[in-house]
């Protein structure tokens, strides 16, 4: 079995769930209720100043295909990736195989499933993205879209004056405050 591999920075909250393969980067906050389960020896990556908050689920079967990438840290890929500054918001599920790009934000209870987010997206609440689409970065997902096709990804507009265009920078100013704030406590990170 693997074990999790947590950045001292990190905050894991105690009622939070991180067990097998998972890598937890620098200052990010494991919410109540999250869980990250790379049990079935397939690898999950969390990036540094991210946020898994409260009931989101980062999980992959073990026949799942691993991404690869030009990077470093793809060297033995993931089923998961999820990059830095990234928001997962309340019950959001990411099933792998799935990739998050840097500075993200996906809203409160929707579902990634194979699937690939570009960098400074953003997702609206209860929105699906799902068979195999990759979205193009500086994206918004309007709040229950469902995207099942590269041709419904391509044609999704910008995230650069939507309603939601900031909300990334808000929720991780936040969240970053949060897990400082608790690591400030007298009792360390549990698992």
């Amino acid at each position: 079995m693997t074990y999790p591999k947590i950045s001292k920075f990190a905050y894991i909250d105690p009622l939070a769930l991180v067990i097998g393969d998972c890598e937890i980067g620098k200052l990010v906050l494991v919410a109540p209720f999250a869980v990250c389960r790379a049990d079935e020896g397939i690898p999950i990556r969390t990036g540094d100043y991210s946020n898994m908050q409260d009931g989101v689920i980062l999980h992959a079967l073990e026949t799942t295909s691993q991404l690869k990438g030009n990077g470093s840290e793809f060297k033995n890929g993931f089923a998961i990736y999820v990059g830095d500054k990234a928001s997962l918001a309340h019950g959001v599920q990411v099933h792998g195989p799935a990739y998050i790009g840097n500075d993200t934000f996906v809203g409160m209870q929707s579902l990634i499933f194979n699937a690939k987010i570009g960098k400074r997206m953003t997702v609206g609440v209860s929105s699906t993205i799902t068979d195999g689409v990759t979205t193009p970065d500086n994206k918004f997902v309007p709040p229950g879209t469902i995207i099942t096709t590269q041709a419904q990804a391509d044609a999704l507009p910008s995230r650069v004056g939507s309603p939601y265009e900031k909300i990334n920078s808000a929720v991780l100013h936040v969240n970053q405050e949060l897990t400082k704030d608790t690591m400030r406590r007298p009792f360390k990170n549990w698992l």
